[in-house]
C-alpha cells in the first residue's frame, strides 16, 4: 500500500511540475497580435482544433525532435472576443511537453503566443490556423502580419482635425519599423513612456509612434512622451556629461499638445553633432514618470551614445527600438545599444527581431561580430 501511495504522490508531483513549467513558459513568452498568421515554407506546423488542446498530427513531432528549433509560436484565435485563453494555451503547452519534453529545456528557444484577430464569428475563427509553428531560423517576425488598416476611420478623423501645418507629423516618412515593433509588443509592454531621439534624422521614426498610438485608439499602452534633441543647439564643447539638456516631457493625453511640444523641441535644436544624450534622457524620463512600467527608447543606431558612462545609474529595464540600421544588416548594429539593453535587464528590437532576454542579447553580440568579420573580409568595412 505504501508503495502504491509513493507512486501516486510521485505521479502527482511530476504532473504538477510539468504544469508549472508550462505555465512558466506561457508567462515568459512574448504576446503578439496579428490579423492572420501566415505559415512560411521553412516552418513546421502542427494543427490543433479550435478550442481544443490535443495535437492532431503526432507524426510531425518526430521531425521536430531532430531539428534545430529556434522559435515556437503557439497560434490561436481571439474568439470569443477578449476572452482569456490562458488555461487552454497552458494545456496545449502541457500536451506538447509530454511529447517533446526536451524542447522545454533549451534556453535558446524563443516562445511566442500569437493571437489572431481576423474573426468576428465562430465560423471565421474555426477557419484560422490553430496550433504550434516551429521555426529553425531567427528572423521570422516578418511572417507576423501587421494590420495597418486598424481603426483607419479614427486615423483619418484625427489627421483632418489637425491644422494643415501639423499634419506633417502624421504623414512624415513611409517607413513602418517603429509601428511594427510597437504592434508586436502591445501585449508585452504596459504603461509605456516613449523616450525619443527627436533630432533631424529620427523624425520619421517618432511620427510612426504617433500613427500607431492613434491606430490603437482606446487600447494604446503609451502614457507619456519624452523628446530629446541633445542640448538645444549647444556647441559640442559645452555639452557636459549628464547635463547636456534639450529634454522635454509630456503626458500622452492630448495629441495636439504632444505635436505642439514636438514643434518646440524641433525649433530649439536638431542634434548638431552625431552623438546623443540617450542615457541622460532616460534618467530624466524615469524621474519625471516614476510610476511608468516600461521605458522604450527610440534610438538612432548611426549615432553614438554620448553618455554611456552614466549607464550604471539606470535601475529599470530599457526597451531599445533601434532605427537606421544600414541595410538592416546586423554588422552595423552599435554595441552600445546592445549593452544598454543587456545591462539594464531590458530588450532590443530591430525591424524583424525582438531580443528579449540576456541569452538572445549575448547571442546577438556574437552574431554582430561574425557579421562584421564577413564584411571586413569583403572589404566593405574597415
Amino acid at each position: 500500500m505504501k508503495y502504491i501511495f509513493f507512486i501516486l504522490v510521485t505521479f502527482c508531483y511530476t504532473q504538477l511540475q510539468a504544469q508549472h513549467e508550462a505555465r512558466d513558459v506561457y508567462n515568459q513568452a512574448q504576446q503578439i497580435s496579428t490579423n492572420k498568421y501566415i505559415i512560411e515554407d521553412d516552418q513546421i506546423a502542427i494543427d490543433m482544433s479550435f478550442g481544443e488542446a490535443s495535437v492532431i498530427n503526432d507524426e510531425i513531432l518526430r521531425n521536430i525532435e531532430r531539428g534545430n528549433i529556434r522559435r515556437v509560436d503557439l497560434v490561436y484565435s481571439d474568439y470569443p472576443k477578449n476572452l482569456s485563453f490562458e488555461s487552454l494555451n497552458i494545456s496545449r503547452l502541457n500536451n506538447l511537453k509530454k511529447r517533446i519534453p526536451g524542447l522545454f529545456d533549451i534556453d535558446s528557444i524563443k516562445w511566442t503566443m500569437v493571437r489572431q484577430t481576423d474573426c468576428i464569428t465562430k465560423t471565421q475563427a474555426e477557419e484560422l490556423f490553430h496550433g504550434f509553428v516551429f521555426s529553425t531560423k531567427k528572423s521570422l517576425d516578418h511572417s507576423i502580419q501587421v494590420d495597418y488598416q486598424k481603426n483607419i476611420t479614427k486615423i483619418k478623423e484625427t489627421y483632418f482635425s489637425l491644422e494643415p501645418e501639423d499634419r506633417k507629423f502624421l504623414a512624415m516618412g513611409n517607413d513602418t519599423l517603429a509601428f511594427d515593433i510597437l504592434e508586436r509588443n502591445v501585449h508585452n509592454w504596459k504603461e509605456v513612456t516613449i523616450v525619443s531621439d527627436w533630432t533631424a534624422s529620427m523624425y520619421p521614426f517618432t511620427t510612426q509612434i504617433l500613427r500607431w498610438h492613434i491606430s490603437r485608439f482606446g487600447e494604446s499602452n503609451i502614457r507619456n512622451f519624452v523628446f530629446f534633441n541633445d542640448g538645444d543647439d549647444k556647441k559640442t564643447k559645452d555639452k557636459k556629461l549628464g547635463d547636456t539638456g534639450g529634454i522635454y516631457a509630456i503626458k500622452a493625453d492630448s495629441l495636439q499638445e504632444v505635436i505642439n511640444l514636438m514643434k518646440v523641441v524641433m525649433e530649439k535644436g536638431d542634434g548638431g553633432d552625431l552623438p546623443e544624450n540617450d542615457i541622460e534622457s532616460l534618467l530624466y524620463a524615469m524621474e519625471s514618470f516614476p510610476d511608468s512600467k516600461e521605458f522604450v527608447l527610440i534610438a538612432d543606431n548611426r549615432s553614438a551614445v554620448r553618455d554611456i558612462a552614466l549607464l550604471t545609474k539606470i535601475d529599470r529595464p530599457v526597451r531599445v527600438i533601434l532605427g537606421r540600421i544600414f541595410m538592416d544588416d546586423l554588422a552595423y548594429i552599435k554595441g552600445a545599444y546592445i549593452k544598454l539593453a543587456l545591462l539594464t535587464g531590458g530588450s532590443l528590437h530591430t525591424r524583424y527581431q525582438d531580443y528579449t532576454n540576456p541569452y538572445e542579447l549575448e547571442q546577438l553580440t556574437k552574431e554582430v561580430l561574425i557579421a562584421r568579420r564577413r564584411l571586413r573580409a569583403l572589404g566593405k568595412i574597415k
